[in-house]
């Protein structure tokens, strides 16, 4: 009974390669290069050994020309055939879904994926009666809570809070099952009802992170469904963070023969004094310069920035002394420029042999985001301040262009710029 068994998957096996030209001849276009000889063989040795009785073998050949199958599958598409990617709204995440497909974006966590918008209303009903040839797959991703969970809630607990909620709902609910997706672990739930078939796949995506996939069909249909809703399980994972683009500092400003600095092009300087005479106070753009030198707190965009840059002695900069046991941290505790501000954190690094201090803050009745360097020029005996105040939605963008900016600095003016920046003393 065995054997016949077996005859019966390498059967299958069969119809499934007969398959496979046709779709290597829709995707040709999409660089799909199907050569099913190798499989082939594989398929006739196990049939060769099934029939001779040694089912051992002939178990190992079939599960070799089923992950080469499954490579075949992944490459032109899968299951889902011409794919659509999305990506979620934070840019953390993405995932596959059939092009064929109508796609609902519910909120910034939950996303439908179903062969019309009838079956999408289908997917919120309890005990929905699909009609043939229709689906639904629901996409969760975020944390616990927002996959349906409850706050730091594991996997396994995410699991058993849908399967609880299944079960009270009167589904006839199956055994959970621990196995892999994608690479990550996962649970899966296989429930249905009199007119419906489903199964829900909870996924862990690391970093406190989830992913939930329901999939529902008609009731005799989930051999169609099951695979769909696997390739699109499987094809969740972390969106790719896209390379920044290069910072170009196409000018260069000499503050009174004390330190010279580059900054971008197109960015206007003050004629007011910014925090006495060896300063200079920069802005990105006319709105925010005739802002600034009003007095008036701008309501900033991101491509907004004020720039300002102070050369001085530590009195100067404090009204504290300094002596050659001061840090720089002990420093910035009485930075004038720091009024206002809240939520500070600081970290000292280097740029080239120069230690900076790099501090970020937020300031007080505002959307505001502060960043200094505090840049020691000369040992408890020469200083510059480099601060920049922009938008806190572009923070990332403006350390990195803060970072330019002092990598930039020279000292004196017609030296060389203090270089790269390295984390640690």
């Amino acid at each position: 009974m065995y054997s016949k068994r077996l005859i019966g998957l390498l059967a299958a096996m069969c119809l499934l390669l007969a398959g496979l030209p046709a779709l290597a001849q829709q995707s040709d276009d999409a660089g799909c290069d199907i050569d099913l000889s190798d499989i082939a063989v594989l398929l006739i040795e196990a049939q060769d050994a099934a029939g001779g009785g040694d089912t051992t073998t002939a178990l190992s050949l079939l599960a070799d020309a089923e992950t080469q199958i499954g490579e075949l599958r992944e490459v032109c598409g899968g299951a889902l055939g011409a794919f659509n990617t999305f990506t979620t709204s934070n840019g953390e995440f993405r995932f596959n879904y059939p092009s064929d497909y109508a796609f609902f974006e519910e909120n910034r966590s939950t996303f439908i994926i179903a062969t019309s918008e009838q079956a999408r209303d289908l997917f919120f009903e309890t005990g929905p009666d699909f009609p043939a040839g229709e689906q639904a797959i629901g996409v969760l991703i975020g944390t616990a809570r927002q996959v349906g969970g409850q706050r730091d809630d594991d996997l396994a607990a995410i699991a058993a809070s849908y399967d609880t909620q299944l079960s009270e709902t009167g589904y006839e609910v199956g055994e959970q099952t621990e196995t892999e997706i994608g690479g990550n672990a996962a649970i899966r739930l296989d429930f249905a009802g009199n007119t419906f078939s489903s199964t829900l796949i909870a996924i862990d995506l690391g970093n406190n992170n989830f992913a939930v996939t329901v999939g529902t069909g008609a009731a005799d249909e989930f051999d169609a469904l099951e695979p769909i809703i696997l390739d699109i399980a499987a094809s969740v994972e972390p969106a790719p963070i896209p390379e920044p683009e290069p910072i170009t500092l196409a000018e260069n400003f000499n503050l009174n023969n004390l330190l010279s600095f580059d900054y971008p092009a197109g960015w206007l300087i003050s004629n007011e004094e910014f925090d006495g005479e060896d300063s200079i106070l920069l802005a990105s753009n006319t709105v925010t310069l005739a802002a600034l030198q009003a007095g008036e707190p701008p309501n900033f965009r991101a491509e907004d920035i004020a720039l300002g840059v102070i050369v001085g002695d530590i009195e100067d900069l404090t009204g504290s002394d300094a002596d050659e046991n001061t840090s720089l941290e002990d420093l910035a505790e009485d930075l004038d420029l720091l009024t206002g501000t809240f939520g500070t954190r600081s970290e000292v690094v280097r740029y080239g042999d120069t230690s900076v201090l790099e501090i970020e803050a937020g300031l007080e009745g505002t959307s505001l985001n502060v960043l200094v360097n505090l840049i020691e020029l000369r040992r408890n005996n020469g200083y510059a301040i480099v601060l920049l105040i922009g938008s806190s939605n572009a923070v990332e963008e403006n350390k990195r262009l803060l970072q330019a900016i002092t990598q930039s600095v020279r000292f004196p003016p017609a030296g060389e710029p203090l270089g790269a920046r390295s984390s640690g003393e």
